[in-house]
């Protein structure tokens, strides 16, 4: 967990993302969540709590984003799930920089929390290119 100040919300989805991607070392694979909200609490970056940081590990534990890692091929190292408010606030707005159409929306349920979210995968491989980034299951809502 990293909190950041809000202004740097597109940098996060363009271009640390993609960069990340790139300099991540072969085996290395990670799912990422990027969301915003007030955290509570605490000095540094990596502290604090609050409904923000409740949300976001419930977006990182959400099935769709964790299918991304398990259904692509080894050179994908990156699957991002984003929530609703960072897309809104940062893609939609063209504020990233980011094309919407790379980001595939998806229902996402985790214990109390439900939330449509969007998934981004800066480098698909296998399956992710064949048959998408979700399946049909995902897109009906059963995460």
């Amino acid at each position: 967990m990293l909190g950041l100040r809000s202004g740097l919300l597109p940098k996060l989805l363009n271009p640390f993302l993609p960069a990340l991607q790139e300099v991540l070392c072969d085996g290395i694979r990670m799912r990422a969540t990027i969301h915003i909200g007030p955290l509570t609490g605490g000095r540094s970056i990596t502290a604090g709590s609050g409904m923000a940081r409740v949300q976001a590990h419930r977006l990182l534990d959400a099935g769709p984003v964790r299918a991304l890692l398990e259904r692509s091929g080894p050179g994908t190292k990156v699957a991002a799930v984003v929530s609703e408010r960072a897309y809104v606030d940062a893609v939609l707005s063209g504020y990233a920089g980011d094309d919407p159409g790379l980001y595939v929306p998806v229902p996402v349920r985790v214990k109390s929390f439900a939330q449509t979210a969007y998934l981004r995968v800066p480098a698909p491989t296998g399956e992710l290119l064949t048959h998408g980034f979700t399946t049909p299951g995902q897109r009906r809502g059963r995460t």
